[in-house]
């Protein structure tokens, strides 16, 4: 698993279930909060990050989930990690903008 330099951008995406969808664009990813583990998942494929979030019990009683794309800065020096190739957790969120 290779480190990713300081200032390092990466679009990557992160899927979820609609109720942490409308969290997310009105205050931004939660670190404390994690499905896995705490911090916020996000990976290069929209087609992964779209089956995780179907998978999720409120996407499916709502019939719908979302995809974000975001721009992400890891830094292991503050406790970001790739998990597998391309795949992080960042645990802060100064390093992570959801785009629309």
């Amino acid at each position: 698993v290779g480190a990713v330099a300081r200032d390092q951008e990466l679009v990557l995406c992160h899927g979820t279930h609609p109720l942490a969808a409308r969290t997310i664009a009105r205050e931004g990813f939660d670190p404390s909060f994690g499905g896995l583990s705490p911090g916020f998942w996000l990976g290069p494929s929209p087609e992964k990050a779209h089956k995780y979030a179907a998978r999720h019990e409120a996407s499916q009683a709502e019939g719908q989930c979302a995809v974000f794309m975001v721009m992400a800065c890891p830094d292991i020096t503050k406790g970001d990690s790739e998990r597998s190739k391309d795949v992080w957790r960042l645990a802060g969120t100064h390093r992570a903008w959801a785009a629309f």
